[in-house]
């Protein structure tokens, strides 16, 4: 369901399922093999990056369910904000717009955004 990765930990309080996002910073869950560092990335970003979306799996996760069509899968909240960028709103309303998709699309989980807009063409008061 949803393709969230889960790792079984075996607790004095029973068997608990911990979806691995959520482990992070979590070091009662290292004595199972869960690490609590974060996984790093540097990203090197040219004049053709436009934007940043940073969401979470209540995002990312509904829009892999979506469909099979390239519009309808993770790339779907992406040019979504795109799009509202192109219409002259600001971040936080594609941000906004983001969140509304998943929810549209049936998402249970929490569903954060944040976008962030890249370069010179960005509308004012992003």
């Amino acid at each position: 369901m949803g393709g969230t990765w889960r790792v079984e930990v075996d607790s004095p309080e029973g068997l608990w399922q911990v979806a691995v996002a959520r482990a992070l910073g979590g070091t009662e869950w290292r004595a199972a093999g869960i690490s609590d560092a974060a996984d790093v990335q540097t990203l090197t970003l040219g004049p053709e990056h436009q934007l940043l979306v940073v969401a979470s799996d209540g995002v990312w996760g509904v829009d892999d369910e979506a469909g099979p069509s390239y519009a309808e899968r993770s790339e779907g909240s992406v040019y979504l904000a795109v799009a509202a960028r192109a219409a002259g709103r600001s971040a936080g309303e594609a941000a906004h717009e983001v969140v509304a998709r998943a929810r549209k699309y049936g998402s249970t989980d929490n569903a954060g955004c944040v976008v962030v807009y890249l370069g010179t063409a960005a509308p004012s008061g992003s």
